[in-house]
């Protein structure tokens, strides 16, 4: 896999926000900001592995990737 300076940030950011709902407790209020911070970076990580198999599978498809983002 090809890393450009997105995934590393992506990578990084996903592993501190892991690391954050294990080592500390969060106070209530930051919670759910937190939780949905931590979703969206899941989502935009899983939804970049599969367009990298997409792509180097030769089945490139922009409707997915679209699909995958709405």
């Amino acid at each position: 896999m090809h890393w450009s300076f997105f995934h590393l940030c992506l990578f990084l950011g996903f592993v501190l926000s892991a690391t954050y709902f294990c080592v500390k407790k969060p106070k209530l209020e930051y919670t759910i900001i937190h939780q949905v911070v931590f979703g969206v970076l899941a989502v935009t990580g899983i939804s970049e592995i599969i367009w990298h198999f997409t792509k180097f599978g030769h089945s490139e498809s922009l409707m997915l990737y679209n699909l995958l983002f709405v």
